[in-house]
């Protein structure tokens, strides 16, 4: 039998984490504190890995579907560059010195930003767990080529959570954008009247118009940045006196910036596109995953709206109303006819969203 080897009397002894010993209490970190842990982590990882490399880490996959290259529609091309590359954030000026962004940074945010400083200490911990941003500490990137900071601000929403926008008028970052965004791809401007157009000029013969509401989560932010351009878009967040300024930097699409609309509009206008043309085809399509939570009724206590004098319409013999339209990141589906009917181009909407965003 061989010999044991002797113990090494130098070794320190093994102390399980608090994660395997269930007598120590764990101690929940404020937002604050996690903030800011997380942006030491990356400014270590920052300089070992560089800022392309930390800003693709952090990003992770696109919020695009891998094969949306293969959509037919005449935005394939360029769906797939945004899901392979992400949107382009070019300026035309020159990079900031060191002395300006410790300017941009000694003035400050917004001051609804510091009234409401614990909620975007919360939104910005939030985004960060959704790979939507990475934060930084403003030393770690003072000296950073093409780094623009702006002021960040809430704007209070009525029944609604409050929303996080960049101020990138006030720094400069909209007027110095080189507009290579697709601006003819947004139409939202007359979804309304497009809306009731349709509504207007249906035949009652087939009975009333239903109509569903589909919202993408997270909205703009499913749109990837180049990761050099990432640069562009770093706010400051509001810190008690004697800490480190934080610098959030946005990922993907942020609220605020000229180009992202037409970006995002690229992807919802082309989904729009697809359904009706699906539709029209008399595509039937398989279950879908969310036909459940979509057959959950809304609780509502507007009262019922009662039936109206029909159009005058010269040519009433047409078909049952089956089409769509988008404002911004919100699609609307407009159909006539049974229960099955309207479940079938329900299902037509979501499996042609699937073809553009990456099913979860």
């Amino acid at each position: 039998v061989a010999a044991r080897r002797p113990l090494n009397a130098k070794a320190k002894p093994f102390l399980p984490s608090a994660s395997d010993r269930p007598d120590i209490p764990k101690v929940d970190e404020s937002p604050s504190a996690t903030l800011e842990r997380m942006a030491n982590e990356n400014a270590r990882l920052l300089r070992e890995i560089g800022w392309r490399n930390l800003a693709m880490m952090r990003r992770g996959r696109s919020a695009l579907n891998p094969d949306v290259g293969k959509l037919d529609h005449e935005a394939a091309p360029y769906l797939e560059y945004l899901e392979k590359i992400g949107a382009q954030a070019l300026s035309s000026t020159a990079p900031l010195s060191p002395e300006e962004l410790q300017a941009a940074v000694d003035r400050g945010p917004h001051p609804s930003a510091v009234a409401k400083a614990e909620f975007l200490q919360k939104e910005s911990l939030e985004m960060c767990e959704r790979r939507h941003t990475m934060i930084l500490p403003f030393s770690a990137v003072k000296h950073i080529s093409g780094v623009r900071i702006s002021p960040p601000g809430v704007v209070p929403q009525r029944a609604r959570r409050d929303r996080t926008i960049c101020d990138l008028t006030y720094s400069g970052v909209n007027a110095s954008t080189v507009n290579l965004a697709p601006t003819e791809a947004m139409q939202f401007g007359n979804a309304l009247r497009r809306i009731l157009f349709q509504i207007y000029r249906a035949d009652p013969g087939w009975g009333p118009v239903y109509l569903a509401k589909a919202d993408i989560s997270d909205g703009f932010y499913n749109i990837s940045v180049n990761a050099n351009g990432t640069k562009q878009f770093g706010i400051i967040l509001p810190t008690a006196p004697g800490q480190e300024p934080l610098v959030l930097f946005f990922l993907g699409l942020p609220m605020g910036w000229v180009s992202s609309p037409p970006e995002f509009c690229a992807a919802t206008e082309s989904i729009t596109d697809v359904c009706i043309k699906e539709i029209h085809s008399g595509w039937r399509p398989p279950p879908h995953r969310q036909e459940e939570p979509a057959e959950t009724p809304t609780p509502s206590s507007r009262p019922t709206s009662s039936p109206g004098r029909p159009p005058r319409i010269r040519y009433r013999r047409k078909g049952p109303l089956g089409t769509a339209d988008c404002y911004v990141d919100d699609f609307i589906l407009l159909c006539q006819g049974g229960k099955r009917r309207r479940k079938r181009l329900r299902r037509i909407l979501f499996h042609c969203i699937d073809r553009v965003f990456r099913p979860p």
